[in-house]
């Protein structure tokens, strides 16, 4: 009698355990991707107007990150100037402005 219910328990437990592997695995997303699909077609207007909202959201951060781009962009150019500036050579500002010397005439 003991032996048999132990046999009992043991395929009860090994039932349970590939149930809850199936279930959670990748058939167990398939079964719930297919009701939601079934049970989206029998939803409110809410879930449309949700959707709608959350793809409006979703335009204005793109829109968003596009102009930070832009803007970053910008910056890095600014920035590779201000680096050119700070390795080149310094320019000495006397022989810059000075005028040219005066060239004796010929006569």
């Amino acid at each position: 009698m003991f032996n048999d219910s132990i046999g009992t328990l043991g395929f009860w437990m090994m039932t349970a355990a590939i149930s809850v592997a199936v279930l959670l695995g990748p058939v167990g997303r398939a079964i719930g991707r297919g009701t939601e699909r079934i049970m989206g077609a029998f939803g409110s207007d809410q879930t449309l107007r949700e959707k709608e909202q959350t793809e409006r959201l979703l335009v204005e951060r793109l829109e968003e990150m596009d102009a930070l781009a832009h803007r970053l962009r910008e910056v890095e150019e600014r920035l590779e100037f201000a680096e050119r500036l700070l390795v080149a050579p310094p320019r000495l500002d006397d022989e810059a402005d000075t005028p040219p010397e005066a060239v004796p005439a010929v006569r």
